[in-house]
């Protein structure tokens, strides 16, 4: 877990847009509505794709020198940089953090749980007792959600 930077080609398309694709790592490419939009989703694709390959242990590859990277017409290449740690810490652990807390509360008495408005929490309850139900359980928990 570290930072990175990997060349990136963009390719600009006809409405405006931009295509991304990362020629050093395999399925790894995005777009965007207009050039900043398109840095922005190349930074999280790159990073998303590298925790990927730190969570499978699988090899990170050296980055290209730009020069040996074949372009056509109207394409340009851009470096883009990620942190794995940043990442994991902005977008996975907020993910985390909310999913365990959501259990948690579930456990907590009635009494206690002040933090949540009841509406909130009734239809809390409801989708939790979604997951944890099958079958006709999940149809009768739906019908009883507020």
């Amino acid at each position: 877990m570290r930072r990175y930077y990997f060349p990136a080609v963009f390719t600009p398309e006809d409405n405006g847009k931009f295509s991304v694709d990362f020629p050093d790592l395999s399925s790894c490419y995005t777009c965007g509505d207009d050039m900043a939009d398109a840095i922005i989703m190349a930074e999280d694709v790159l990073a998303m794709t590298l925790v990927d390959y730190e969570t499978d242990n699988l090899p990170i590859p050296v980055p290209s020198a730009s020069d040996m990277i074949p372009l056509k017409t109207g394409e340009f290449i851009n470096y883009v940089a990620c942190d794995t740690i940043a990442y994991r810490k902005a977008v996975l652990g907020e993910y985390l953090c909310t999913s365990i807390g959501l259990a948690m509360w579930a456990f907590i008495p009635q009494s206690r749980q002040r933090w949540m408005s009841s509406a909130k929490a009734s239809a809390v309850i409801a989708m939790m007792g979604m997951v944890l139900a099958s079958g006709r359980e999940r149809e009768r928990i739906a019908s009883a959600a507020p």
